[in-house]
C-alpha cells in the first residue's frame, strides 16, 4: 500500500491528499494509521504534492483538466467522457499536482471574497467560492454554484450594471472599478477585479471583492473637509475684501488727522484713539490672514521642529516664559504656514494666562488615548497656563471666539486653518499640567 510511483500519483497518494482535504486538521500520524502507511511516508507525500508550510494547509486540485467532461457510469465507478485530445491535456496537468495544489490553496487562502464563474449565455455561472466569500455574503456553495453570481450578491436596480461588469470581455481584457453589493451585513462598496480566461473553449472569470468601505469613508470625509474650506474661503474672501478696501483707507486718512491735532495737552486721549486704530489694523492684517491660510498646501518641504519653533518664538514677545522642544523630528509642511501656527499657539498660551508659562512640543503618542495607531503621526503644542474648560474646547476656533481684553478672536482660527490647509486635524485636550494641549495629527513625521 505504500509504494510511490514517481511519474504519477498512485491511489495512496491520492488517498492521503484527500484525507489533507476533507480534514485539514488530521496530523501525518492520524493519517498514515488512516491509509495503513508510515508517518514517514504520509510526510514525504504531503511535502511534494502541496505547497504547504504546516499541516492545516488546503490541497484541492484547482481545476481539474477533465472538469468540463460529462460524467457517465461504467463499471459501477463514475468517469468522464472525454475526447483523446483532452486525455492528454489530463494526463499533462496531472502530472503537475503541485502547480495545482498551489492555485487552489491561493483560492482558498485569500482573505477578500472570490467566486469563479464561466459565461453560459451571457451569464455569470457560479462554478465555485471560496471561504472569505461565503463569510461576507452568507451563501453556502450549495446555495448559489450553477446559479447566476448575479442573482444573489447584486442590489436591487444594479443588476443591469452588474451584468456589464462581469460580462467576459471579447479580447478577455481584466477590468477594476468600484461596485456595490449586497452582503450579510448591509450594502457596502467593493473594488472588483474581473479576471478571464478561456478553458477550452469554455470562457471562465474570477470575480475579486475587496472591500473598501473605509477608503470610501476617508474619500468622503476628504471631500467634505474640502468643500468645508472651499466655503470658508468665498466667505472670507468677501469680508477680507471689505476689510481691505473699505476699512483700510479710512483709517490710514484717520490716523493722518490725528497726527495733526496731537498736542501735549491731548496726548493721553490720542494715545488711546491711536490704539483703537492699532487693534483695526491687526483686525484686518488677521483677517486677510485667514483668507491665505485657507488655501490648501501644493507644496511641502521637510523641516526640523526645533529650528522652526525657535524663530517661531523669536517672533513672539514671550516675557519670562519658556520654550521648550522636548522631541526632535522632522515633518514635512509649509514652512511659512506651520511657523505662523506655532506663532499664534505661543501668544495664545502667553496672552491667556497672568503668569509666566513653559511651552512644550513634542512627538503625541496615541497609544496613550483610545487612538491605538502609528505613535510618529502627530506632534503637539502644550503649556502649563490656566487651560480651557471642557465645555469651551471646541469653540475656541470659531472666529471672533476670545476671551482676553485685547484678542481678536482670529489667532485660533488661522491655527486651524494652517491645520486644514495641511489637512491635518487639529484637536485642543488638557495638558499634563493642567493647560492646553493643542494635537495636530495625521502628520507626515520623520
Amino acid at each position: 500500500m505504500d509504494s510511490h510511483n514517481s511519474d504519477s500519483l498512485s491511489e495512496t497518494e491520492r488517498r492521503i491528499i484527500d484525507l489533507s482535504v476533507e480534514t485539514p486538521t488530521m496530523t501525518n500520524a492520524e493519517i498514515a494509521d488512516e491509509v495503513g502507511v508510515r508517518v514517514a511516508f504520509v510526510r514525504d507525500v504531503r511535502d511534494e504534492h502541496l505547497d504547504v508550510s504546516n499541516d492545516d494547509a488546503v490541497a484541492v486540485p484547482w481545476l481539474d483538466a477533465d472538469a468540463s467532461a460529462p460524467y457517465t457510469v461504467a463499471n459501477g465507478e463514475t468517469e468522464r467522457d472525454t475526447t483523446e485530445a483532452e486525455a492528454t491535456a489530463t494526463e499533462e496537468f496531472n502530472h503537475q499536482p503541485q502547480t495545482r495544489y498551489r492555485l487552489k490553496h491561493l483560492f482558498t487562502s485569500l482573505p477578500d471574497p472570490v467566486v469563479e464563474t464561466e459565461f453560459v449565455g451571457g451569464d455569470p455561472i457560479v462554478r465555485r467560492v471560496n471561504t472569505a466569500f461565503e463569510n461576507v455574503f452568507e451563501y453556502d456553495d450549495s446555495e448559489i454554484i450553477g446559479q447566476p453570481l448575479t442573482e444573489f450578491v447584486v442590489p436591487t436596480g444594479s443588476h443591469g450594471d452588474a451584468v456589464e461588469c462581469t460580462r467576459q470581455s471579447d479580447d478577455e481584457t481584466h477590468t477594476e472599478r468600484i461596485v456595490t453589493r449586497e452582503t450579510a451585513t448591509g450594502v457596502r462598496p467593493f473594488l472588483h477585479r474581473h479576471v478571464p480566461y478561456e478553458h477550452r473553449g469554455d470562457q471562465y472569470a474570477f470575480e475579486l471583492y475587496s472591500d473598501v468601505t473605509e477608503q470610501q469613508r476617508r474619500k468622503a470625509e476628504l471631500e467634505r473637509r474640502n468643500e468645508r474650506i472651499r466655503e470658508r474661503k468665498e466667505q472670507f474672501e468677501q469680508f477680507a475684501s471689505i476689510l481691505s478696501h473699505d476699512l483700510r483707507n479710512p483709517i490710514n486718512i484717520a490716523s493722518g488727522y490725528l497726527e495733526q491735532i496731537k498736542t501735549d495737552a491731548n496726548a493721553d486721549q490720542v494715545e488711546v484713539i491711536e490704539r483703537a486704530h492699532e487693534r483695526m489694523r491687526t483686525l484686518i492684517d488677521e483677517t486677510l490672514t485667514l483668507k491665505e491660510e485657507s488655501e490648501l498646501v501644493a507644496e511641502t518641504t521637510s523641516v526640523s521642529i526645533t529650528a522652526l519653533a525657535d524663530s517661531a518664538w523669536d517672533l513672539v514677545e514671550t516675557g519670562d516664559s519658556e520654550l521648550c522642544v522636548v522631541d526632535e523630528f522632522e515633518l514635512q509642511c509649509d514652512r511659512d504656514r506651520l511657523s505662523r501656527l506655532l506663532e499664534n499657539l505661543f501668544r495664545n498660551a502667553i496672552d491667556h494666562n497672568e503668569r509666566p508659562v513653559t511651552v512644550r512640543i513634542g512627538i503625541h503618542d496615541e497609544m496613550t488615548t483610545s487612538t491605538r495607531a502609528d505613535t510618529r503621526n502627530a506632534f503637539y503644542v502644550a503649556d502649563d497656563g490656566c487651560g480651557v474648560p471642557e465645555a469651551r474646547r471646541e469653540r475656541v476656533f470659531d472666529v471672533g471666539e476670545t476671551d482676553a481684553r485685547d484678542g481678536t478672536g482670529l489667532g485660533l482660527a488661522i491655527v486651524e486653518r494652517i491645520a486644514d490647509s495641511h489637512q491635518w486635524d487639529l484637536q485642543l485636550i488638557e495638558s499634563f499640567d493642567g493647560g492646553c494641549k493643542f494635537v495636530i495629527s495625521n502628520v507626515d513625521i520623520a
